[in-house]
């Protein structure tokens, strides 16, 4: 039954694909802007035409591969948990296609002002209600409710012996309603499940182990107070993450007072586990000064495992965009409490300091340069039969300066030095990239990108060469990808070691029908005498 459920889907889909629209889609860039152990935080310029459930991808190698799901939006950042094995840093590029809903603007066009804060609250974003049409908490000020349903399948093969060829998939919905039946409640909702083909009968007889239920609220606005009940997260405290539970704030002008009283999701399944009780409160506060806005919020938590103390920590987080063409961020963690000895600490330790700088001093110049310092983690009774692993939990600390140069309307070239380093690294992790992009090629109408990556590390150093051709069709507004890399790495732990490797993709991406989407993508791993391969396709729908 299965299979042939899967077959009817694969078959529907190819049917359907052969009707013709004439709307458009684009691709909508940001940058990743912070990093924690299971979510990915990424800057985008605006999430305009992002929705819940919507996948965000990176590019590696040439190769465009689903990095995270779509979760929690604000004005500027989306956020969402890994789903896939990449590892990401500070500054990588993702794209999310998107739906034009109205008219776009030229990436030339110098916007009139920038929104500078990542994972900007919705108080900042009704300071500027008047020069921005914005949603509230997801919400479109246009529907009463919106949301998006997708399905995708990942196979992957190779051709060793008795190597077993797997296939995965993924379904993921989301639901946003507001001002129900014309009340002051608001609902949202986001959820996935996943799991292997042949694994289909465990998902049945036991299905909230493979179902993961990210969000799922019932808010109610009344004058100045905000309530919400359920699994909710707070985009003024998101590296608090999930929260099961209550939670409410009381917004006075610019100044915004919240409480929040609940317990962390299950480590294993994110189930329900009111044993890991959890409480806290916040203070936040906008300020302007002419266009400019300045974000500042403080907060402080206590989180429980069996009633006893797990951490205990506060959480800074600034932003700014006073200056002309200048935008700041920094956030900070400082854990307060430790056990020594077998004896609970009071201390003043920094768990992780992220700062991000953007610069723009011409319509077709921007300049980015950020700071990374953190470490694990450490929940003193969830990790205490594993506590020896944090020994040596020292910061790792990391730069990264970035340049995007577009010298003409067509062509685009992207230059990036990222270091980092850590108390007991043999030596330093250096990473060099360069891109050139020429967007469209005369006569044939295609864009072409050429990169080159270097790096090194305690236990490596390679070369990457990348080439990709895209070509859009404007029929059912499709685009085409056609790239191949060439990856050479030499392993320092082993003076023999060598990983050379020939790598070739394919992707299509089709909008079907208005608002149904398709995707289909292909990538071939060719190393000597081995071959890997991965197959992704499935489809995306918006209501």
């Amino acid at each position: 039954m299965a299979n042939m459920r899967n077959k009817f889907f694969l078959v529907f889909i190819f049917l359907i694909s052969l009707i013709s629209v004439y709307s458009q889609n684009i691709k909508k860039s940001g940058t990743v802007s912070f990093i924690t152990e299971q979510n990915v935080y990424a800057k985008f310029k605006n999430t305009d035409e992002i929705l819940k459930g919507d996948t965000i991808f990176v590019n590696r190698n040439g190769i465009n591969i689903p990095a995270f799901i779509a979760q929690y939006i604000s004005s500027q950042s989306v956020a969402g948990e890994k789903i896939s094995n990449i590892n990401f840093k500070i500054g990588d590029e993702v794209y999310c296609l998107v739906k034009v809903i109205k008219k776009t603007i030229s990436v030339l066009d110098k916007p009139k002002k920038i929104e500078s804060n990542i994972l900007m609250d919705s108080a900042s974003v009704s300071i500027k209600s008047s020069l921005h049409s914005k949603n509230y908490g997801g919400f479109s000020t246009n529907s009463n409710f919106n949301g998006s349903f997708s399905a995708n399948s990942f196979s992957s093969f190779d051709n060793s012996f008795n190597s077993p060829n797997l296939q995965r998939w993924n379904y993921s919905i989301n639901f946003n309603a507001q001002k129900i039946d014309g009340s002051n409640f608001y609902f949202t909702n986001f959820m996935n499940l996943s799991y292997l083909s042949n694994e289909w009968q465990n998902v049945k007889s036991n299905f909230f182990n493979n179902l993961r239920i990210y969000d799922l609220s019932l808010g109610y606005k009344i004058t100045n107070y905000n309530f919400w009940f359920g699994r909710h997260i707070n985009l003024k405290i998101s590296s608090l993450g999930v929260v099961d539970g209550f939670q409410v704030e009381k917004t006075n002008g610019n100044l915004s007072l919240g409480a929040i009283v609940g317990s962390r999701p299950d480590f294993y399944n994110m189930g329900i586990n009111t044993n890991l009780f959890e409480y806290g409160g916040y203070l936040s506060w906008v300020d302007t000064l002419k266009e400019g806005i300045m974000q500042n919020t403080i907060s402080a938590f206590q989180q429980n495992n069996n009633m006893k103390t797990d951490r205990r920590f506060i959480y800074f987080q600034h932003s700014n965009n006073f200056f002309r063409n200048l935008n700041f961020f920094f956030s900070s963690e400082i854990d307060l409490y430790s056990i020594q000895n077998n004896l609970p600490v009071n201390t003043f330790s920094l768990t992780n300091l992220f700062s991000y700088l953007n610069y723009s001093p011409l319509r077709n110049l921007s300049l980015d340069l950020s700071y990374t310092s953190i470490k694990n983690v450490i929940y003193y009774q969830t990790f205490k039969s594993i506590s020896y692993i944090f020994q040596n939990n020292s910061l790792r600390n990391g730069y990264r300066f970035n340049i995007n140069w577009s010298p003409l309307k067509s062509t685009n070239i992207n230059a990036s030095r990222s270091y980092s380093y850590q108390k007991g690294d043999l030596k330093p992790s250096d990473n060099f990239y360069l891109s050139l992009t020429q967007s469209q090629i005369p006569y044939i109408n295609v864009a072409l990108t050429l990169s080159f990556n270097r790096t090194f590390n305690s236990y490596s150093n390679g070369i990457i060469y990348n080439a990709l051709l895209t070509k859009y069709i404007p029929i059912n507004s499709t685009s085409i990808s056609i790239g191949f890399s060439n990856i050479k790495y030499n392993y320092s732990f082993i003076s023999t070691s060598q990983l050379n490797q020939k790598i070739a993709i394919i992707q299509i991406n089709t909008k079907v029908v208005k608002t149904l989407f398709f995707n289909l993508f292909y990538q071939g791993i060719f190393s000597g005498t081995s071959t890997y391969g991965s197959f992704m396709s499935g489809f995306s729908y918006r209501f």
